[in-house]
């Protein structure tokens, strides 16, 4: 199942440098190209094109590199789940609203100053919510999801994600490399989840 994972994302990488990021980067050498042959012609129309191509690979900096590197490793876990979290949920701020609700004793125990979450269990959370909002993107047709982060009694780490999508059938469905990768992460740190749907009343992943 690890390495089923591991392979699902190096696919995911090759398509997304193979794909856009190549078709940018070749649309950025062609404008440069014309900027060479019309720079002393037409010095205004290649300040034009310049321009365009630094808007166009700072596009690429923002969205297909920073997505690239989310899915490898997001940095940004070391300063803490929460801010992980929320600059992941801007990936989905065209398709559906997020709410992110954290209560206050993750809040404390998830300073970026002196983070008290393991790091392997905030890396487990950040994934576990990156593989749902993915899922309600991919299949849920919803238009609100909201991920809460609360702190149980004995001190576990609690995630739920949930949309207000088309639901399923959890009986029907068989489990993909995504939701096995959530069981084994979930598992290597002595954690539970579940998935509780029904068609039409959205999903909910805790």
């Amino acid at each position: 199942k690890i390495l089923e994972a591991a392979e699902e994302m190096r696919k995911e990488m090759a398509e997304l440098l193979h794909g856009p990021v190549q078709s940018k980067l070749l649309l950025a050498i062609y404008q440069l190209d014309q900027v060479a042959s019309t720079l002393e012609s037409d010095g205004k129309g290649a300040k034009d094109i310049l321009a365009e191509v630094i808007a166009n690979l700072d596009n690429v900096r923002e969205n297909e590199i920073r997505q690239a590197s989310h899915r490898l490793y997001p940095s940004i876990i070391r300063l803490g789940l929460s801010p992980a979290i929320r600059s992941l949920i801007q990936v989905y701020a065209d398709h559906f609203r997020v709410r992110v609700d954290i209560d206050a004793a993750v809040a404390k125990l998830d300073n970026p100053s002196d983070n008290r979450i393991p790091e392997t269990v905030r890396l487990v959370a950040y994934r576990a919510v990156q593989e749902a909002l993915a899922n309600t993107l991919k299949h849920a047709s919803a238009s609100e999801v909201s991920i809460t982060l609360a702190l149980h009694p004995v001190r576990r780490l609690a995630v739920e994600v949930r949309d207000n999508g088309v639901g399923f059938d959890p009986v029907g469905v068989q489990r993909g490399v995504g939701l096995d990768s959530i069981a084994d992460s979930v598992g290597a740190v002595d954690g539970v989840w579940e998935i509780d749907s029904a068609p039409g009343d959205g999903s909910k992943l805790t």
